[in-house]
């Protein structure tokens, strides 16, 4: 689902600004340090309103998750779209896929911080999994993109058979956010410090690629 789908599948257009209007506030600011007045007054918009386009914060919340979610990740598409992509092998396709967690680190930290942050509201919160479907299914973008990788590698004879492509997905993915997020959230960290993390990363994605490639 693009991010332009989320915005149509919406109420209406104060409704889709609201969203918007809470994603940039949510990056900035945070969750928790944001009210529902406060995204009202922002987007020009009766608090009331907003409550019934949404039902509640909650749900509002995992919405505008969504969003952020999709509005990041589509802005980083070409990087495994398009004729160059296609014509790696599949080994280099799926080191591609992870190398976009190095972009995540060095220009959206505060994607990172909201992600770390929307764990913990959706846990605090009690949400139910069907509250989420559209969330998550937002957040698995890449994962067919991973799975075709990983069988074109195993076609190719770069990537070793036997390797279940959406377990793998998931280890990775699970990994790499864990790491970035971790490294989001200091605070104006040293120059050494943010060498340090890069070359953390980088090192754990050449063992996941390490532990894929056909010997």
């Amino acid at each position: 689902m693009k991010y332009e789908e989320i915005m149509r599948s919406v109420k209406n257009e104060r409704a889709a600004i609201a969203i918007s209007t809470a994603a940039q506030m949510y990056l900035s600011t945070g969750i928790n340090d944001v009210k529902m007045t406060d995204i009202a007054d922002q987007a020009q918009l009766g608090v009331a309103s907003l409550y019934r386009y949404f039902g509640t914060k909650q749900l509002f919340t995992v919405k505008v998750a969504a969003y952020i979610w999709q509005k990041t990740l589509q802005e980083l598409e070409p990087i495994y779209t398009g004729a160059r992509f296609e014509a790696m092998t599949g080994l280099e396709q799926a080191h591609t896929l992870m190398n976009i967690f190095h972009i995540f680190l060095e220009k959206h930290k505060p994607f990172l911080r909201f992600l770390s942050e929307f764990d913990m509201f959706v846990i605090r919160e009690h949400l139910a999994k069907e509250h989420l479907a559209e969330y998550e299914k937002c957040s698995l973008n890449i994962l067919p993109v991973m799975v075709r990788a990983l069988e074109k590698g195993i076609a190719d004879g770069t990537v070793k058979p036997g390797i279940d492509p959406t377990l793998f997905y998931h280890t990775v993915t699970d990994c790499l956010i864990s790491m970035c997020q971790r490294f989001a959230w200091g605070n104006m960290p040293r120059a050494e410090d943010s060498e340090r993390n890069r070359q953390s990363l980088k090192m754990t994605i050449d063992m996941f690629v390490t532990y894929m490639q056909a010997i």
